[in-house]
Parts: structure tokens; C-alpha cells; sequence
């Protein structure tokens, strides 16, 4: 293989020496063998001496001048005794079945998987145990986590997601790490209340608790919660936080809480069983919100005119929350790209005004009762990529100006009551899937399987199509038919009076038949129920 360039084996569990010809690899400029179980003398060569000498740690039986180097910087056994107790014990508290902590051996527990220390201290700042697969099924940690990593005192990042422990509630102790600017505990099957003395943690960045009780459904009531909303107010600087799943019915002001943080980016709350969202606020202090993702809300109201006031917000998602109308200011909200109000209750038309978001490259109003037309001045978001109008009322046709949207790769019209002919152009053209526009029973052209007949319409309505006509035929000829054999058949009477005694002569002899027939079955009938 004299024409690798990348080789990486990092994190698994390979034993016996590294293969020397791996120096004869002139042109590998990528390497990558730490925490394994290697053993030996680390080969040398011109090529491999100029890689970074981390890409051996965590092999405790390794030896060479490459690992010199390491302990030049960061010390030999960098790690303190007490912190590396601390994650022993935490270790025997879990069960760890696919052995990802297999390296978690040796003094330095600076070189173990998942662990990261300062490089002046020897202090553990970084505690990553993420299960990168998402599924509890696979690489999953279990057990209980042990009130041993406190000792941990100068901990800035700890990610211990995607984990099953189930059973378990919040470690109250991760409180006490005043220096953690990242936490994140989502899906690890947690229960029970998230303790206030969370606000403690004031240098936190990143708060992720998103699903912390997992599995979870959204059809039955949550078991995590928060103790006090208001104890989130005092994380100043936080910037990112998602507690979607966590049960906040009873949280009243939760945007009251949340706008104290004046440096928040990224919110996401989704199936929170929120039943309130204020209509207006005093002041808008978290006006750095970039991202704010409400969905499975029950608000039952108009859109809040406070979200007018969040002039940094380029992702707004209000799905599934029971929003009933559609207003709000373009001005304030010219740095919108992406809008999601699909599967509430909006009615009315279309704003005009939203054609002034030029920046726009998403917009979702799918699953609403949306009527009137589609907005001609549409043909203005140059820089539309999605557009989502399906399950509404609307009517009337696709206005011409769809056809100029050059970077439109997704549209759905489906299921409304659009007419007329489908607008066709270069990009449109490209969106040839009918599903696009089904549903929609007077629409004609292309990608349907239906002519437009030249193209015109009446009153919204396609001129009549070839298999209209023939049906309109088809009746025309059954009624003329019935008529005529009617009149034919009844004429013949009149005028021929022996024919017309006969037929009715035929009648009667029938009716004669039948009434004798009736008449000797109920006599049988009685003769053998005297019996």
C-alpha cells in the first residue's frame, strides 16, 4: 500500500508491535494508532518521525524517542492520583459490556479514552463518554454514576449522552463543578426533578438535556422536570439550551426566565406540554437568539409580537403549537432564512408582506387552513430553496414568478385547490414529481398526467378534457336512448289498439298468476301450523 496517505486505528483494541514498514509508507501524511493495546519500539523513518507523536498514546507498552517527545510537554504521569482514583471508581460503578473503557489502565489517566487535561496543571477538564451510535442497543454505558467524579474540580466539559442510565436520577453533584462550561445528558433515561442548585453552574455555555429521560413519548406525561424555571435565569452566559421532553406545565413564565440570558443563541423546547407563551414582553433581552425552535406546544394563540423584536433570529420553528393567525413585521425580521409554522391552526391569506423576507431560503406553511391565492410577489425570494404549501385551502393558480426561484429544489403545492395550468421554467422543470402536486383537481400540465386544452380556464376551472367528454356523451346517449324507447314502446300502444289489448291482457293473466300463487302458499302456510 506505498500509496497510503491516511491510516486510522485509534480506539480499538489491536495488540503486538507496530508493523515496521509502516516507515516505508513515503507518503503517509495522516496517522492515527492511539488508545490501543500496542506494544514496543515505535518504528523509525523519514516519513513517520515528521507526524505528531500523540498519535501513540493511550498504548501503555510502547516505547521510543516519539513518546519521549509526549512527556517532555505534558510531564511524565501528568494525571493527579486523586482524579484518577475518582475515575477508577466511577469506572467500577458502570457496566461497560462493549469495553470502550478498556483503556481507562496505567497511571496517566491523561492518555485514557474520553479524557483530556490541561497541559499546565494535570487537571481533567474533559470527560467524553458520548455513545456515538445514538442507540442504547450498541456502545452503551450503564449503571450508576458515581458522586466520585466531584473530585474533578476543574471540569469544563462532560458528555455522558446517548448512555443508558435508566433508573438513575440527575447527579446532583454535577452542580457543584463551578468551572463546566458544557453539559451535555441527553437520552440517558434519567428521571425525577433537575434540581435548582443548577444555576451554580454560571460559566456554562452549552446546557443540553434534551430527552434526559429517554425513552421517551410524547403521549405520556413526562417524569423530568424542572424544580424552578427561574433557576436557568442566572446561567448569564449560556448560550445554547435544549430541554425539549422535560415537563414544564406548571412553569407559567418560562420566556419570562429564559429572556434573562442575554447571550443566548440556541433554544430548543419540544414537546414541553407548554400550555402559555406571552403575547408581548417589557423588555426582549435575549435578542441573540439565532435559533428559536418551539414544537408540541399547546399555546392556542396569535404569534407572539415579541418574537418581531429578536433582530439576530435566522431560524424560527413554530411546529405543532396551536398558533391560529399569521402576523407579524418583516422589518425586524429581514435576517429570517428559515421559517416553520406548519401543522397549527393559521387561517386567512397568505401575508403579502412575507415576500419582503428576500434572505428567506426556507419557508414551511404545510397542514394550516391557509386560503386565497399564492402571493404573486413570490417570485421576489431569489434565494428560496424550500417551499411548503401543502394541506392549506388555497386557490386560484400558481403565479408565473414560481419559475425564476433558480435555487427552488423543494416544492410542495399538494392538496389544496390550486387551478390552471403548472407554471414551467428551468428550475421548475427539474421538480418533476407529481406528488408535488396532487390533490389539486383542476391543476393541468406537466409533471400530471392531464392537458391543459390550449390553456384556457373559467373561473379558476379547467376547460372540459377529452374523458369529460366522452362522459358528457355517454349520458347524453343513455337519456336520449330512454327516452326514445320509451316513447317508441308506449306510442305503439296508442295507436295500435290490438296490440294494446293484448299487453294488458299479458298483465293481467300475470297478476292473476301471482295472486293465486300468494294465496295457495299462505294456505299451506296455515294448514301447517294447525298441525
Amino acid at each position: 500500500m506505498q500509496q497510503l496517505v491516511s491510516l486510522d486505528l485509534r480506539m480499538n483494541e489491536l495488540l503486538g508491535i507496530i508493523p515496521h514498514s509502516l516507515a516505508n509508507l513515503d507518503f503517509l501524511s495522516s496517522l492515527n494508532l492511539s488508545y490501543n493495546n500496542l506494544s514496543g519500539e515505535i518504528p523509525m523513518g523519514n516519513q513517520i518521525q515528521t507526524l505528531d507523536p500523540s498519535i501513540y498514546i493511550g498504548n501503555a507498552y510502547l516505547c521510543g524517542s516519539s513518546l519521549n517527545k509526549i512527556i517532555q510537554t505534558i510531564g511524565a504521569y501528568s494525571c493527579l492520583q486523586t482524579e484518577r482514583d475518582a475515575l477508577l471508581e466511577f469506572k467500577a460503578s458502570i457496566n461497560d459490556p462493549f469495553h470502550r473503557l478498556a483503556s481507562w489502565r496505567g497511571e496517566d489517566c491523561c492518555t485514557w479514552a474520553g479524557i483530556k487535561c490541561s497541559n499546565q496543571t494535570g487537571h481533567v477538564v474533559k470527560l467524553n463518554l458520548i455513545n456515538p451510535s445514538y442507540d442504547w442497543s450498541t456502545n452503551s454505558l450503564s449503571g450508576e454514576i458515581s458522586p466520585s467524579l466531584q473530585a474533578l474540580t476543574d471540569l469544563k466539559h462532560l458528555d455522558l449522552s446517548n448512555n443508558n442510565f435508566s433508573g438513575s436520577t440527575f447527579p446532583k453533584f454535577i452542580c457543584s463543578f463551578s468551572k463546566l462550561e458544557y453539559l451535555n445528558l441527553s437520552l440517558m433515561g434519567l428521571s425525577g426533578m433537575i434540581p435548582s442548585q443548577i444555576s451554580n453552574l454560571s460559566r456554562l455555555q452549552y446546557l443540553d438535556l434534551n430527552n434526559i429521560g429517554y425513552p421517551f413519548s410524547y403521549f405520556t406525561w413526562s417524569s423530568n422536570y424542572v424544580a424552578d424555571i427561574w433557576c436557568l435565569s442566572h446561567l448569564n452566559s449560556l448560550k445554547f439550551l435544549d430541554i425539549s421532553g422535560v415537563n414544564l406545565h406548571d412553569s407559567r413564565e418560562w420566556v419570562q426566565a429564559l429572556n434573562m440570558l442575554p447571550s443566548l443563541e440556541t433554544l430548543y423546547l419540544l414537546g414541553n406540554y407548554l400550555a402559555t407563551i406571552p403575547i408581548s414582553l417589557p423588555i426582549v433581552n435575549f435578542s441573540s437568539l439565532t435559533t428559536l425552535y418551539l414544537a408540541d406546544q399547546n399555546f392556542n394563540t396569535l404569534i407572539p409580537a415579541w418574537i418581531g423584536q429578536l433582530t439576530s433570529l435566522t431560524d424560527l420553528v413554530l411546529w405543532n403549537c396551536s398558533i391560529i393567525d399569521l402576523e407579524y413585521s418583516t422589518k425586524p425580521l429581514s435576517s429570517l432564512r428559515s421559517i416553520d409554522l406548519s401543522e397549527n391552526n393559521l387561517t386567512g391569506k397568505i401575508p403579502q408582506n412575507i415576500t419582503a423576507l428576500l434572505g428567506l431560503t426556507n419557508l414551511n406553511l404545510s397542514n394550516n387552513h391557509l386560503c386565497g391565492t399564492i402571493p404573486m410577489e413570490i417570485g421576489k425570494m431569489l434565494s428560496m430553496e424550500s417551499l411548503d404549501l401543502r394541506m392549506n385551502n388555497l386557490s386560484g393558480m400558481i403565479p408565473n414568478s414560481l419559475a425564476i426561484l433558480n435555487f427552488l429544489t423543494t416544492l410542495n403545492l399538494s392538496y389544496n385547490n390550486l387551478s390552471g395550468e403548472i407554471p414551467t421554467g428551468d428550475q421548475l422543470q427539474t421538480l418533476d414529481d407529481l406528488y408535488s402536486y396532487i390533490g389539486n383537481a383542476y391543476l393541468c400540465g406537466p409533471p400530471l398526467n392531464k392537458s391543459c386544452n390550449n390553456g384556457t380556464f373559467v373561473r379558476g376551472y379547467s376547460t372540459t378534457s377529452d374523458d369529460e367528454l366522452e362522459k358528457v356523451f355517454l349520458y347524453l346517449f343513455v337519456v336520449l336512448g330512454f327516452v326514445f324507447g320509451f316513447w317508441l314502446f308506449f306510442g305503439v300502444l296508442m295507436f295500435k289498439r290490438k296490440w294494446r289489448y293484448r299487453f294488458f291482457k299479458i298483465v293481467d293473466n300475470m297478476f292473476d298468476r301471482i295472486y293465486a300463487f300468494v294465496m295457495l302458499y299462505f294456505a299451506r302456510f296455515r294448514g301447517d301450523a294447525s298441525k
